[in-house]
This record gives structure tokens, C-alpha cells and sequence, in this order.
């Protein structure tokens, strides 16, 4: 069987990937029925005598291709998928839509990519002769229901607040969220989690909550966004911390974009930030959803904030307040325009 699991959820991406590898056999003899390839330099002349390769002591081999589609999603850059003489511009992989029927029935293939777009050339090429499945990272209301089905599946019972305090706190990473979830299961015991169970318990960096208070003003929740500074002010967290982070993350977005609009490689937009693990994995999650001119209006209202702050008797709390509650004000506006011109 031959699969496409793409998209930026990746912890159930992770998933389903070690839901087939499952299938190659025992501990003894899955690494000989188990393959992973980067799509850098690879040919296809090796991935399919790879796939036509008959399986060791075992039912099932599994080829896995990371990246290759993504590789000519980035060729795109906005333009058309074909080229000026009328060819894909694929090469060699052009023929892979007519091998994949040919490949042994034993293969399973699995091509993992990040987010496509419906006019990348070899995803038009293959869609029809293989399983496709897109995993979008959940947020909102789905993002709630997926930690109650977790939940329920580890056998807990998690109390409304406590799940909205999860989402608001770690926000669409589901490999720490499921990792969370287990530390509650074992310091719960069997009880119901409540959200003070989550404050207490969920161990997290002062940069993950200011990732979560930008997640919550870009998606327009401002309540959310004001109690997220509410509980760094409770921490100990003086306001000009707050502010100097808030300035900080907004200048990480802008350089992310830029750097990724000229087309610099994901792996040294990390160096260049000085970024690594889950601060650049968020930076970059968080740099999609806006456009240059909202982030340089948001890094205007921090500034004045912060003038506003030194220079006038507003206290700190309410100054924060103003500014996030604008911020998401502005966001939700924009969000609720998004979604008229969509319908």
C-alpha cells in the first residue's frame, strides 16, 4: 500500500508512521524490513529497487521518504508548477505516479512531508495511486476535544477548566501535551484533574507561556490573552519582563519571515535566530499566521507601551492589559474579515 501523510501536525503524523512499522516484523528482523530515507539524495531508481525488495522472515516491508514532496513545494516560490517549456519540472520523478502501481504489494511506502499545496506538481502526479491523509495540528475547540479523547484514552477524567488551562498553556503541541497528560495521570492516580493540578503540576518555560499569550492574541482570544499575563504578573514576573519578551518574540517572527521569504533553508533560520527545539519549532509555527504588516503594527504597540509606561502614571497590569486586549481585538477583526472573503 502506498501513503501520503503530510501536514504540521507531526506528533500524529509520528503516529501513524509507527502504526505501520509495526508491521515489518519483530525486533529481530525490523531493521532489515525497515527503511527511511531523506529525500535529499535520493533517486527514484533506489527508492523503487527499495521498495521492490522482498521482505525478511516477514509479511510486510516499510519504505519511508521524508521530504520529498516538500522538496518541489519549495521549487513553487509562488509560481506556476509547470515549467516555461511546458514540462513539471519534476526530472526523474516525474515517472513515479506510473511506478507506484508496479511496486511490490508487500511495500508499504510512506511519503511524510510538511503542509502541500493543491497545486504542487508531484502531489497532482501521485494523489490517485496512493492513500492520503492530511494532518492539520488542531486548535480552538478542536484542540480541546483532542485532549479529552486523549484523556479518555489513558483512562482520566479531565475537568473542563483543566483542559482549557492545558490548551491555553501548551497550545497545539501534542507530543507535550500527551507528555503532560501522562504526569497527571500518575499524580492523579485515578482522580479527576483540575486546573489546579495543571498550575501545579505542568512544568513549563517562561518562553512556552509567552508563546501561548501570542497564540491567544493571534487567533483573537482576548480573555484568554489577558489571563495568560494575568498569571506571569502572578508568578513574579514584573511587567517590563513581559514587555521586553512580548518586543522580543515579535522581532523573532519578523526576522523568521523575512529569512523565510528570501528562501533560507528552515535548518539555518534556527541558526540565524539562535533558536533551536520547541522556542524555534513555536517561532515558526506562529510566523504563518501573520503577515509582515500585522507584526510591525504589534511591535508599534508594544513600543508605545512601553513609553506609555515610563512616561505616564498607567500602571503596569493595565497597561498590559490594554495592549494584548488590542492586539487580540485586531487579530479577531482580521480573522472575522479572513473568513468572509473565504465563504
Amino acid at each position: 500500500m502506498n501513503y501520503l501523510f503530510y501536514g504540521d501536525d507531526k506528533f500524529s503524523i509520528h503516529e501513524a508512521v509507527a502504526s505501520l512499522k509495526e508491521q515489518a516484523g519483530d525486533v529481530d528482523v525490523s531493521d532489515v524490513n525497515l527503511v527511511t530515507f531523506a529525500a535529499t539524495n535520493l533517486s527514484i531508481d533506489e527508492l523503487l529497487a527499495t521498495c521492490n525488495t522482498v521482505p525478511f522472515l516477514s509479511d510486510k516491508r516499510v519504505v519511508i521518504v521524508e521530504g520529498l514532496l516538500t522538496r518541489f513545494e519549495r521549487r513553487l516560490s509562488g509560481r506556476r508548477a509547470s515549467t516555461s517549456d511546458g514540462s513539471s519540472g519534476l526530472g526523474e520523478w516525474d515517472q513515479l505516479g506510473d511506478q507506484l502501481p508496479n511496486i511490490l504489494n508487500s511495500t508499504d511506502l510512506v511519503f511524510v512531508d510538511e503542509n502541500l499545496s493543491n497545486n504542487n506538481p508531484l502531489l497532482s502526479r501521485i494523489r490517485s495511486k496512493m492513500m492520503v491523509r492530511s494532518f492539520l495540528a488542531p486548535r480552538g475547540r478542536q484542540l480541546r476535544d483532542w485532549i479529552r479523547t486523549r484523556a479518555d484514552s489513558k483512562g482520566m477524567n479531565v475537568e473542563p477548566a483543566a483542559v482549557n488551562l492545558l490548551a491555553e498553556m501548551i497550545g497545539g503541541d501534542l507530543g507535550t501535551l500527551d507528555s503532560e497528560l501522562e504526569k497527571l495521570a500518575l499524580y492523579k492516580n485515578g482522580g479527576s484533574v483540575r486546573d489546579e493540578d495543571v498550575e501545579v503540576l505542568v512544568s513549563y518555560t517562561r518562553e512556552a507561556t509567552i508563546f501561548a499569550t501570542v497564540d491567544a492574541m493571534i487567533e483573537g482570544r482576548v480573555g484568554a490573552s489577558i489571563r495568560l499575563v494575568q498569571q506571569l504578573l502572578d508568578s513574579g514576573r514584573p511587567g517590563t519582563y513581559l514587555l521586553t519578551m512580548m518586543a522580543r518574540q515579535t522581532r523573532l517572527l519578523l526576522l523568521a519571515k523575512d529569512l523565510k521569504e528570501r528562501g533560507v533553508p528552515v535548518s539555518d533560520i534556527g541558526k540565524r535566530l539562535r533558536l533551536s527545539g520547541y522556542p524555534l519549532k513555536k517561532t515558526l509555527e506562529q510566523e504563518r499566521m501573520f503577515t509582515s504588516s500585522h507584526l510591525s503594527d504589534i511591535h508599534n504597540m508594544v513600543l508605545e507601551t512601553d513609553i506609555s509606561m515610563k512616561s505616564s502614571s498607567i500602571d503596569e497590569i493595565t497597561a498590559l492589559e490594554l495592549l494584548v486586549a488590542e492586539i487580540a481585538s485586531k487579530a479577531g477583526d482580521a480573522n472575522t474579515m479572513s473568513y468572509l472573503k473565504r465563504s
